[in-house]
């Protein structure tokens, strides 16, 4: 299989701010507080501020990850012609130009990495929460399954296994061992880099996008 038409995807996320996660999360657990042999009560109080903001950095930490604590920071897009798009602003004006990229795109395939368990549930999800499902193809999810125009660099790696031989492979790592650059770093934080710094944040994505291109190319998908 070579493919002539396509789209290269990959979308970076970035958590809720702390009190929209404060929010969801409700009210702090107290009783999972460890006070150890503390009884004084100006000790036992520091202790219980220090495992809030524990609680919260790592919520804020995790926040990325899920569609319920996070929310799509950029869509970075690579076309066959070789020219990139990245999709910014305001959330809800970024799913609406992704869905309608994906529906005249007709059966171009998406192309990305992990993008199966994440970027297009993601995006799905995300369409959901903000009320957007009318702009979202009704063919895109037919059940549990994916529309097959959405293909997945790692899946087409595991050929049909379930798992790869060191878990969840990364792309870094793939494309290292095809003796390809591979990434330029990682989207960990890059909420916090694109605020800082958005040029260097963008630069990150299309180094992302470029290497997914030339895994597939490798993996003689393109």
């Amino acid at each position: 299989m070579s493919l002539k038409n396509y789209v290269i995807y990959d979308i970076e996320t970035a958590p809720h701010a702390k009190v929209r996660l404060r929010e969801l999360a409700g009210e702090f657990d107290e009783s999972s507080v460890k006070y150890g042999n503390a009884k004084d009560p100006e000790k036992r109080a520091a202790i219980l501020k220090a495992a809030r903001e524990d609680h919260e950095n790592e919520l804020y930490e995790k926040g990325a990850l899920s569609a319920t604590t996070g929310r799509v920071q950029v869509i970075g897009l690579m076309l066959d012609t070789g020219t990139f798009q990245f999709l910014e602003g305001a959330e809800e004006e970024q799913l609406l130009t992704f869905w309608e990229l994906w529906k005249s795109s007709l059966d171009i395939p998406f192309i990305g990495y992990n993008n199966k368990p994440f970027d297009l549930p993601f995006i799905v999800r995300r369409t959901w929460l903000l009320g957007l499902l009318s702009a979202m193809p009704k063919d895109v999810m037919d059940g549990r399954y994916q529309n097959r125009k959405n293909l997945d660099l790692m899946e087409v790696w595991l050929c049909g296994e379930r798992k790869s031989e060191h878990g969840s492979m990364k792309l870094d790592w793939l494309c290292k061992a095809a003796g390809l650059k591979g990434k330029s770093g990682t989207g960990k934080h890059f909420g916090e880099l694109y605020a800082e710094d958005k040029k260097a944040a963008i630069e990150y994505l299309k180094n992302d996008l470029i290497a997914t291109k030339e895994l597939a190319q490798k993996l003689v998908v393109i």
